[in-house]
């Protein structure tokens, strides 16, 4: 799968599991997952995803995970995360991001338990960014190109 039109996915309102990974995804827009009020597990890992739009994840506030390791993401929007309020694990590892330069980027992920940032290009971490992870019991950072961590970090 190479491009997901916006309405494909319209009629399945009660679809709970979603896994795209191992396709030649390379942009995830704002509308094809909009009436995915129950989804709680989405898996985009292993595509060529380079630009998520802002409000992709905007109607998912049931989702418990997210996968979105192995593809050739460089930035994240700061608002992406904001409404999914119940996700637990959220696995972001295997891409090009460089900066968290947001540090209200994960600020509603009241419930995140797993965030895994390994094998990036990461270079720097706002301050304040993980401050509001009070749920968070696997964080991996492993394999980036940080020099150093804000005291303000957690």
């Amino acid at each position: 799968i190479k491009l997901i039109q916006t309405d494909v996915f319209n009629d399945l309102i009660n679809l709970e599991d979603l896994y795209l990974n191992n396709n030649q995804l390379k942009h995830i827009n704002t509308n094809f997952l909009y009436n995915m009020l129950n989804l709680k597990k989405l898996r985009l890992n292993k595509n060529q995803i380079e630009l998520i739009d802002s409000v992709s994840f905007e109607n998912l506030s049931n989702l418990i995970e997210l996968d979105l390791s192995d593809n050739k993401l460089e930035y994240i929007n700061g608002d992406l995360f904001s409404n999914l309020i119940n996700l637990e694990r959220l696995y972001l590892a295997n891409n090009q991001i460089q900066l968290i330069y947001d540090e209200n980027m994960f600020r509603n992920l009241k419930n995140l338990k797993i965030l895994y940032l390994q094998n990036n290009k990461l270079i720097q971490i706002s301050p304040n960014s993980f401050n509001h992870l009070d749920s968070l019991r696997h964080l991996r950072l492993d394999n980036n190109q940080l020099s150093s961590l804000n005291e303000n970090t957690f």
